[in-house]
């Protein structure tokens, strides 16, 4: 640009001056919005702690496999996991990942070897057996718990309504052989 073209330079500073506050407006309506609304903190991460069934925390060897073999899925295998350790297993596929924590967890027997459990382990399989029709989630968790109790156990419907009643809309019929009365005076 030459000295003689002002006209052409003050039109070109006009368009910058405009984009840098078009921007500076930007940022200020984000931090605006960010003020008013913050991202929230992340959750904490979840944590497990290891206690013994007695209440008191486990110490020393918690989970220890001594040469254990399945045929044709799982090589000899020498593992101890002391008390707040943590075990990561990786491997190629078949490998024998799955078949090593099933081992571990009790739910196969090895075919040679010993393996040693204090405390109480447990295993989410990769392929989760299919669950029982009309079975809640909380039912089938309340299956999988060792039973612990004398007393009769209470009916797995969470009201009781008595054959042949309504039941309130939306929710589900009461089951044919129910007992007693249903809790919401509507039946």
């Amino acid at each position: 640009m030459k000295d003689g073209n002002k006209m052409a330079y003050y039109r070109a500073a006009g368009r910058v001056q405009q984009s840098v506050a078009g921007r500076i407006r930007n940022a200020e309506e984000r931090l605006r919005r960010l003020l008013a609304d913050p991202v929230p903190k992340p959750p904490e991460p979840l944590r497990f702690t290891l206690d013994s069934p007695k209440g008191g925390r486990l110490h020393g060897t918690v989970l220890e496999t001594t040469g254990a073999t399945v045929t044709g899925r799982l090589a000899p295998t020498d593992l101890t996991v002391k008390a707040g350790e943590r075990l990561l297993i990786t491997g190629p596929n078949g490998a024998g990942k799955s078949t090593l924590l099933t081992v571990l967890a009790g739910r196969l027997a090895p075919d040679t070897g010993q393996v040693t459990r204090r405390g109480r382990i447990g295993h989410l399989p990769q392929e989760p057996a299919p669950g029982r029709p009309g079975e809640t989630v909380l039912q089938a968790f309340a299956r999988s718990l060792p039973v612990t109790r004398t007393t009769t156990p209470k009916p797995s419907w969470p009201w009781t309504c008595s054959p042949g009643t309504a039941s309130p809309p939306g929710s589900p019929t009461c089951p044919p052989a129910s007992v007693n009365a249903c809790p919401w005076r509507a039946c």
